[in-house]
């Protein structure tokens, strides 16, 4: 498939200035490169997404009871997973922003 093949099947599904504005909201939620010591990690976690996600939603259906007071917005969000995987396009509500510690 050539680019221009590739823009159109993509431009079919999504227009083009739609698929722009996503990617200016993906764009908010990233760190700065220069300012993300965790960038490396994070890079790797995204390649093993496909093999985790299925491992945590069994994981969320595991996990009974609930947790600690510090974990239970992690179990919470961990047990919200499959409905946020389930929308076509999650929006910055599904995104909880103070659930952990670390870089972002």
């Amino acid at each position: 498939m050539t680019l221009a093949e590739m823009w159109t099947a993509i431009e079919q599904a999504v227009p083009r200035e739609k698929l722009q504005a996503a990617l200016a909201t993906v764009a908010e939620y990233l760190p700065d490169e220069a300012e993300d010591d965790d960038a490396d990690w994070r890079t790797e976690l995204v390649t093993r997404y496909a093999a985790v996600t299925g491992f945590l939603e069994l994981l969320a259906e595991t996990i009974a009871g609930g947790a600690t007071p510090a974990g239970a917005p992690i179990v919470a969000a961990l047990r919200d997973l499959p409905r946020v995987k389930a929308r076509r396009a999650p929006e910055a509500a599904h995104i909880r922003e103070h659930t952990g510690t670390g870089s972002r």
